[in-house]
């Protein structure tokens, strides 16, 4: 058992930290570092898959019942040989960048993008409408106690995205950033604002997010055994 599984059940008294020594960070070897942050290539890997896993999960979700189902893109990398999707394509807001590497906002990427009123399996829509919103949303993985920190700074770095699409005349809602604890524990606020946002039945949101809960606990297990 590793020093930080090891913390994870036996609390940070018996177990003080020590700095990881399995990548170049000077982060403390705990659990949160390993289930979160670590950079070690392997364990990066495994932390990107569990996030990409549950994006998908939660884009079956929104496209489960007709009454959700709108255009729809994901940005998670490639799933069930799905490849990653531009989530600010130029129909959407042009780049304003002079070179290939992005400055402009374009390079912001949330997970998914919804066009609410836009029919799912329809071409985009290339100009402003009344009756469409953009609806973007991200997905993390969190700290048990820092889950109104994560939802700030999501918020905080989608925001000038949101402002200059805004500012073509999109009508956009506000960033929809549903956290997710990495020990496995769901964050009810998310679950009741993905409810709302989209009138989704609770049933269906209930076995979402208990199937993000056991992605997060499955990934758990292979990360630490991997350590």
């Amino acid at each position: 058992m590793g020093h930080a599984q090891k913390q994870l059940f036996f609390g940070r008294e018996a177990f003080p930290s020590k700095t990881c020594q399995i990548c170049n960070s000077l982060d403390a070897d705990t659990w949160l570092h390993i289930l979160l942050k670590c950079k070690q290539q392997h364990i990066h890997a495994l932390i990107t898959k569990r996030h990409n896993k549950v994006v998908w999960e939660i884009l079956k979700l929104i496209i489960s019942t007709r009454i959700t189902r709108h255009y729809t893109l994901m940005n998670a990398g490639t799933h069930n040989k799905i490849p990653q999707e531009n989530i600010v394509p130029t129909w959407l807001l042009p780049c304003t960048c002079d070179t290939q590497r992005y400055h402009c906002n374009t390079r912001l990427k949330p997970n998914l993008l919804c066009i609410i009123g836009h029919p799912y399996n329809h071409p985009p829509p290339e100009t402003p409408t009344p009756n469409i919103t953009i609806q973007f949303i991200e997905f993390t993985y969190c700290n048990d106690k820092f889950a109104t920190v994560t939802l700030d700074r999501k918020t905080t770095k989608y925001q000038p995205l949101i402002d200059n699409i805004t500012a073509k005349g999109w009508n956009v809602a506000p960033l929809i950033v549903l956290v997710a604890r990495a020990r496995g524990t769901t964050h009810i606020p998310s679950m009741k604002k993905l409810e709302t946002s989209f009138k989704l039945l609770i049933t269906k949101m209930k076995d979402t997010f208990k199937q993000i809960n056991i992605i997060a606990t499955q990934y758990a297990h292979s990360i630490f055994v991997h350590k």
